[in-house]
C-alpha cells in the first residue's frame, strides 16, 4: 500500500475490492456508457490481470470512496486516465475527493519503475470544477467536438500533465508543421509554455495516385481483426499503428486485402477510431479515407477520429482533404528513440452541433473557436447553431474567467 499524508490515500485495487468499485460507479451521479462493463464482476476481475491496466481505490475512513481505472504503455512510458469516480454527497465534496485522488495518483504514476512521462485523461469541464485540472498541473490541449454520447451539448477536452520537464528536455521542436496546425498549435503553446515553431510551406508534393479505390467492405469480427492486426503489426507490414491502448475491433478493406484499415468503434458512443492502416496498392489516400468515412457514417457512426505524426505534413494535408479536422495538438505524445514527437488529433463529425448557455473557461472557448473556424475554411462546414440560450464567442480570448451566452457565427 501507498499511504500518503492527509485524509485520504490511495492504493492498488485488489480483487475483493470489486463490489465496492460497482458500488462507487453505481453511486456516481454522471449519465455512463459503460454500464455493462462495471455490471459484469468477473469482467472486472479480469482486467486486474491486465498488463496494460491498472486500478487504483481512493479510502478515507477506511472505507473506499473512490476508484481510477488506468491504462499503462511502458514501453511508450504514457498512461491515460480512463475512468475516474468518487462518491460524494455534493459538489463540494466531490471537488475535494476528485482533487485528492488526482493529486495522489499522479505522484503513485510517478514513482512506477518504467517511468512515465505523460499522464493523460478526456475531462468534461462542465461536470465538475474546471479549473482543477490546472491547479493540479494538467495542461489543455484541445477538444473532441460532439465526441461523447449522444448529448450534442457536451464539451469534452483533452488535458495531460507532463512529468520530470518532459515537454523541455524530451520534445522534437525543430519539425515543421502544416500551415492549418498554426492556430491550434499557438493555444497550445500558450498553455504548455512551448516554443515558436516553423510552418512548413506546402510545395513540392509528392506524387500520387489520383485512382480511387474498389469498394471497401466493412467487416464487424473481433477476434479476427485482433489476430489479423497482431499478426501484421508483428511482421511491420502496417504502415502506421500508433494509437494508444486502443486495439481494433472492426476492418475496412477491399476483396483482395490489399487496402486494410483496422478501427475501433464504439456503437454505445456512436464513434470511431482509425487505429492502423496497410494500403499496398498505388491509390488516393484522399479518396481511400473518404470512402472510410462514408461506411462508418452509414453504420451510424457519426464521430470518426484519426491521430498523426504532426510533423507529417502531407499525411495532415490527405487527413484535411478527406474531411478531417484538427482539433487536439499533443506536444511529446510518442517515444521515438529517447526524444518525444508531436502528434495530433483529427476528427470528422456528422453531428448537429448545438452548445447550451455555458460558463466555460476561454482555453475551452479559444480551441472550440478555431476548431469551428478551421471547419468552416477547409469543408464549408456551418458554425454551430444559434439558439436563444446558446454560446457567443467570436475571437480568442485571453484566458481569465469569462461567461458565454450564445455561441454565434465564428
Amino acid at each position: 500500500m501507498s499511504e500518503y499524508s492527509g485524509s485520504y490515500n490511495v492504493r492498488e485495487a485488489q480483487k475483493e475490492d470489486t463490489f465496492a468499485i460497482q458500488k462507487v460507479y453505481q453511486l456516481a451521479d454522471e449519465s455512463l456508457f459503460d454500464t455493462a462493463f462495471f455490471s459484469n464482476y468477473q469482467r472486472i476481475q479480469n482486467s486486474f490481470n491486465a498488463p496494460d491496466q491498472l486500478w487504483m481505490v481512493l479510502e478515507h475512513g477506511g472505507q473506499i470512496v473512490g476508484f481510477a481505472w488506468c491504462f499503462v504503455d511502458r514501453s511508450q512510458r504514457i498512461a491515460k486516465i480512463s475512468r475516474l469516480l468518487v462518491s460524494f454527497e455534493d459538489r463540494k465534496e466531490k471537488r475535494e475527493k476528485t482533487r485528492a485522488f488526482l493529486k495522489l495518483l499522479i505522484d503513485y504514476i510517478g514513482t512506477l519503475s518504467c517511468g512515465i512521462d505523460i499522464l493523460w485523461a478526456n475531462s468534461r469541464p462542465l461536470d465538475q470544477d474546471q479549473n482543477l485540472p490546472a491547479e493540479l498541473g494538467f495542461k489543455v490541449l484541445g477538444i473532441f467536438p460532439n465526441g461523447k454520447e449522444e448529448d450534442h451539448t457536451l464539451v469534452t477536452a483533452l488535458i495531460a500533465y507532463f512529468y520530470d520537464k518532459t515537454l523541455e528536455k524530451d520534445r522534437i521542436n525543430d519539425n515543421p508543421i502544416h500551415p492549418s496546425l498554426k492556430n491550434l498549435y499557438n493555444i497550445a503553446r500558450d498553455e504548455c509554455e512551448l516554443p515558436e515553431v516553423s510552418i512548413s510551406p506546402l510545395d513540392n508534393p509528392p506524387e500520387i495516385s489520383l485512382d480511387s479505390p474498389k469498394r471497401l467492405e466493412l467487416i464487424k469480427a473481433k477476434s479476427f481483426v485482433e489476430h489479423r492486426f497482431d499478426r501484421l503489426k508483428r511482421r511491420n507490414f502496417l504502415s502506421t499503428t500508433f494509437y494508444p491502448f486502443h486495439r481494433p475491433n472492426t476492418l475496412i478493406t477491399n476483396p483482395e486485402q490489399s487496402i486494410e484499415l483496422f478501427v475501433r468503434v464504439f456503437p454505445a458512443q456512436k464513434m470511431a477510431t482509425v487505429v492502423a492502416e496497410r494500403i499496398e496498392l498505388d491509390v488516393d489516400p484522399i479518396k481511400v479515407y473518404q470512402q472510410v468515412c462514408r461506411i462508418l457514417k452509414d453504420e451510424s457512426y457519426n464521430y470518426i477520429e484519426v491521430i498523426n505524426d504532426a510533423g507529417d505534413v502531407w499525411g495532415c494535408e490527405y487527413l484535411m482533404k478527406a474531411g478531417f479536422v484538427p482539433c487536439c495538438y499533443f506536444p511529446s505524445l510518442k517515444k521515438h528513440n529517447n526524444r518525444r514527437r508531436d502528434y495530433v488529433v483529427l476528427a470528422r463529425s456528422y453531428e448537429h452541433f448545438v452548445y447550451p448557455k455555458l460558463e466555460l473557461d476561454p482555453i475551452y472557448i479559444n480551441y472550440l473557436v478555431q476548431y469551428h473556424q478551421l471547419a468552416s475554411e477547409l469543408h464549408q462546414i456551418l458554425s454551430p447553431v444559434q439558439s436563444k440560450h446558446g454560446m457567443k464567442i467570436k475571437k480568442p480570448v485571453e484566458r481569465t474567467s469569462v461567461h458565454t451566452d450564445s455561441f454565434g457565427s465564428l
